[in-house]
């Protein structure tokens, strides 16, 4: 459960959705934001902890589209509000349109109801929804924003498919190497012990591995779990999570990938907002605020201050070092000829085949790696155990 607030701040109406469950600490907190004129409000939707996302962007997609066709028919967005919340598969979202509901039966407007519930609706949301109010496009709007979490969707599930077998691939693969070393291998160590032979350098060194794994696993397992652990809480902290930020950013591994898929989405975003009328600063604002990448967001950031100072868009966004060269090159032709919204439709269509792409070929790479590591390895162990037995059976005939 959480609390959500409604005020001004410098004469603009104000929302949110806070990890405050106490409304005397609320107050305080909105008070030293110089928030006025302000209301408390429970909710029964829940506040997003770490790693966990309340509504699916195909949800959202669905909710978005069902929208659309509310502000084309002749009912009232209450009674849309009210016949799609008996539609959702999400509690989460099911909860919030009632409660939205709620608040606009005591006056409030849509985008002021909605913009309290940041738990569920991104600023990126909320925005647009102000715009589709202040111009009466809500629909079209509505339909802009399906499309996009539609796309969201279609490339999270790409990346997720694409990692997906490796990931099985490599738990089975260690658990047979495990099973291998740590059960078999002991039985045969036993067997040829029992003949007193001399054994090869290779299988008194794999006996020896099994042996430490036999009497020592629990606690490598438990050393394994205790550091992921560490590594996660790390990742929390503000300096951890720029850390990790940073080396999705820089690495050499995945860098190429997670560069075009942060431009894809970039684009998308920063294109849907320009077509909606939105000036470039206010637009890179909003698409910045969807960057969940705090190495990458500070990047953004200086250009942003550039781009305000009167400078180049494509050259501020060449210095952010994540956008790759026909990104760019794209956007100069897009604000040369005063089409940029269009370029950048394209340009997301393009690297969105660009991440399809570089996923199979990564796909491809990976399995063929996993099954020659694997095969590698069990020959090694099967070699161990062989060569004592040939030995044995030389010195027999």
């Amino acid at each position: 459960m959480a609390l959500l607030y409604q005020g001004f701040k410098e004469g603009i109406n104000v929302g949110g959705c806070s990890e405050l469950f106490n409304k005397n600490a609320l107050a305080e907190y909105l008070e030293k934001k110089s928030i006025t004129n302000y209301q408390i409000f429970d909710t029964n939707t829940r506040y997003p902890k770490t790693l966990q996302k309340l509504v699916s962007n195909k949800e959202m997609s669905i909710f978005c589209r069902q929208m659309s066709f509310v502000f084309l028919s002749d009912i009232t967005v209450m009674e849309g509000l009210l016949l799609i919340s008996e539609q959702c598969d999400s509690l989460q979202l099911k909860l919030s349109l009632n409660e939205i509901y709620n608040h606009m039966e005591n006056g409030m407007t849509f985008s002021d109801a909605i913009s309290m519930y940041t738990n569920i609706f991104n600023n990126y949301f909320i925005n647009m929804i102000r715009i589709g109010e202040s111009s009466g496009t809500l629909d079209s709007v509505f339909l802009k924003l399906s499309d996009f979490f539609e796309k969201e969707n279609n490339l999270n599930k790409k990346v997720k498919s694409a990692l997906t077998y490796p990931a099985i691939l490599s738990i089975m693969m260690a658990a047979v190497i495990v099973l291998l070393i740590v059960k078999v291998l002991p039985m045969f160590g036993n067997i040829l012990k029992s003949f007193g032979q001399d054994m090869p350098i290779i299988t008194s060194w794999i006996l020896s591995v099994s042996v430490f794994l036999s009497n020592f696993g629990l606690v490598i397992i438990a050393s394994i779990i205790g550091l992921a652990v560490i590594l996660v809480f790390c990742a929390n902290t503000e300096k951890g999570k720029y850390f990790f930020d940073k080396l999705k950013v820089k690495n050499k591994i995945f860098r190429d990938l997670y560069s075009k898929v942060t431009v894809a989405r970039f684009a998308h975003s920063l294109g849907i907002l320009l077509k909606s009328g939105i000036n470039i600063v206010t637009a890179l604002k909003e698409v910045n605020s969807l960057v969940e990448n705090k190495y990458l967001r500070i990047k953004l950031d200086k250009a942003l201050e550039s781009v305000e100072g009167g400078a180049d868009l494509a050259e501020s966004l060449k210095k952010v070092g994540i956008f790759q060269p026909l990104f760019i090159k794209m956007v100069v032709i897009g604000s040369a000829t005063g089409r940029l919204d269009e370029m950048l439709e394209k340009t997301a269509m393009l690297f969105d085949e660009e991440v399809s792409d570089s996923l199979q070929k990564m796909t491809a790479l990976i399995e063929p790696l996993l099954i020659i590591f694997l095969s590698v390895v069990v020959g090694i162990i099967l070699i161990s155990v062989m060569l004592p037995m040939i030995n044995i059976m030389t010195n027999i005939g």
